[in-house]
């Protein structure tokens, strides 16, 4: 008999690590992707930082330039950090994200996710996240926006996918009670937006739970609680103030709040009419009316609804930011609360669909696979190139090591897609001592300027 149960359970082990060659895939894959790309601007400075470093510029820049200080101290961290082990933490933490995207959407009648479904919503991710190269690639904004999400959808895990916060505990069960406030008050200081959302998340599953009359513990309002003084410590830093009045326009300080609102509103709604975006909300509406007509699932419903409303609020919010609104990295927390609602849709089996649903998914998942694939493709060799200008740069100047000014050519190829880390971002100007000019002479011991005419 014991035998058999263990027969069982190795068979059981063994279908889970051949189900989830998905994810072995996209690790390797992105380690491969995270060693090959290349620092740049905010990188550069931080090359040589030392933990203390880390901590005091963390602190400085708390009372001086944004609260920050646990995504600005990864973002250091990583940059500062061994090239290969930095490569495999952030290829870890990416597929992570996917493994908790696809654990929210899973259904309460499905035991695991299919490999249908996972490949679909991890190419959906790579097609859909916004300026992927900047937000997943680049170590300054993976610190700021990967890991910061996956911090949050943690604490999310905890309260919705665990029973901690429910069951009595025993003096061994006690022991994980800091370290999970200690996961609460990091959640809510890591990211304005995201971590927003994830407090909507977390007031609607409470909202759920009383309503349901299920036990809600001290210590579910006990995390809550300590989430909102780390999300106090981020918005009420000193530092906010001043970088606001250093980096805000002229017509920006002149305006009201009010006219603020209105035109960080217009904004947000231009960058949603982007075409990339238009198919994400399309496909989101889609989901939801076929959910309606043909599953008829309320809880199902409810639950994409409360994801898709806390991912669309945290996008909005930033109707009220002097900066962020042009569908970039400030939308990565919201574009992910997002995908969970619409994994929460989608179907484990195609056997569980009526046939004009089935035919609507299945029609989405080819051409997911031929389109999203043909685009990963693409993406992958401009960041490629991009990365590869940016290092025959890099190597000129430690080549031309000298105490006068270097005048360097400008980048021979420019990213056309966002899967570049500086597609978008800031290139070198004229200025030695200007950003991001003066990042080379901490990084490589010499200042550049840019000559246009090499």
């Amino acid at each position: 008999m014991q035998n058999a149960q263990s027969d069982g359970a190795r068979q059981s082990w063994l279908h889970r690590l051949l189900v989830a060659w998905p994810y072995w895939l996209t690790f390797i894959f992105m380690f491969g992707w995270n060693y090959i790309t290349p620092y740049f601007d905010d990188d550069l400075y931080y090359l040589k930082e030392t933990p203390q470093l880390i901590f005091s510029q963390g602190v400085h820049d708390y009372f001086y330039w944004n609260g920050r200080f646990v995504g600005q101290s990864i973002m250091r961290s990583l940059t500062s950090g061994n090239r290969i082990l930095v490569s495999l933490l952030n290829a870890l933490v990416f597929t992570l994200l996917l493994a908790l995207i696809l654990t929210f959407a899973r259904s309460r009648t499905d035991q695991h996710t299919t490999v249908y479904k996972t490949v679909i919503v991890i190419l959906f991710a790579f097609v859909f996240l916004p300026a992927f190269g900047q937000t997943v690639l680049w170590r300054s904004g993976s610190g700021n926006y990967l890991w910061t999400t996956v911090i949050n959808l943690s604490l999310l895990w905890v309260y919705i996918k665990t029973d901690f916060l429910t069951t009595k505990k025993n003096a061994a069960g006690w022991v994980g009670v800091p370290f999970f406030l200690l996961l609460a008050f990091i959640a809510g200081w890591s990211n304005e937006n995201t971590s927003g959302g994830t407090f909507i998340v977390l007031l609607c599953y409470t909202g759920y739970r009383l309503v349901q009359k299920h036990h809600v513990s001290l210590l579910h309002y006990l995390g809550m609680g300590v989430f909102l003084v780390g999300y106090a410590f981020l918005l009420l830093a000193p530092g906010n103030k001043i970088r606001t009045q250093q980096t805000a326009t002229a017509a920006y300080k002149q305006v009201g709040f009010i006219h603020h609102f209105l035109t960080g509103f217009t904004a947000v709604n231009a960058s949603l009419l982007q075409p990339l975006y238009i198919i994400f909300i399309v496909l989101i509406v889609a989901a939801f009316v076929l959910t309606f007509y043909f599953k008829r699932d309320g809880f199902l419903m409810f639950k994409a609804g409360v994801w898709t409303l806390a991912g669309i609020l945290t996008i909005y919010v930033l109707s009220f930011s002097p900066t962020g609104q042009d569908g970039g990295r400030a939308y990565f927390g919201g574009i992910v609360f997002m995908i969970i609602g619409f994994a929460t849709l989608l179907p484990n089996h195609f056997a569980q669909l009526d046939q004009f649903p089935g035919f609507f998914f299945q029609t989405f998942a080819i051409l997911l696979f031929i389109l999203g694939g043909l685009q990963v493709a693409t993406g992958f060799v401009d960041a490629y190139k991009a990365g590869a200008a940016l290092k025959t740069r890099y190597a000129y100047v430690q080549s031309h090591q000298t105490k006068k000014v270097l005048k360097v050519a400008p980048l021979y190829y420019w990213p056309q897609t966002k899967y570049a880390l500086n597609d978008n971002l800031q290139e070198i100007g004229t200025d030695p001592t200007a950003f991001p000019n003066d990042g080379y002479k901490d990084a490589f011991g010499s200042q550049v300027v840019i000559d246009p005419s090499k």
